[in-house]
């Protein structure tokens, strides 16, 4: 078996006053971002949390842990717990028409 080259890493980004935009099945959904932020951590497993702040949509937080250790060759634990989360707040806008409208035909909510 190989050696393993092993370290250890964090990092943060952070976005404030830009603009957002997804294209999902020829649909592009734009939003202005007030805030944005990604931080991570990478040792035994690979760990990051995403804060978004839409500008008049609401406000997206999320985390993940994926098994995968900060060494070279980097390696899925296939054993190894796979974690997530999302929570979400948002007022829908229409939102749900764009991504499905041939399920949804008009959506708003808040």
């Amino acid at each position: 078996m190989a050696d393993r080259s092993a370290w250890s890493a964090t990092g943060e980004a952070e976005v404030s006053e830009g603009h957002l935009l997804w294209t999902d099945r020829g649909t592009e959904i734009n939003s202005d971002l007030t805030d944005a932020r990604l931080n991570w951590t990478w040792r035994e497993q690979l760990s990051a949390t995403v804060n978004l702040e839409l500008h008049d949509h609401g406000r997206v937080d999320g985390q993940v842990e994926l098994p995968i250790a900060a060494a070279l060759p980097l390696q899925l634990n296939r054993s190894g717990p796979i974690a997530g989360r999302l929570n979400a707040n948002l007022r829908e806008l229409g939102l749900l028409s764009m991504l499905y409208p041939d399920k949804v035909q008009d959506s708003r909510g808040s």
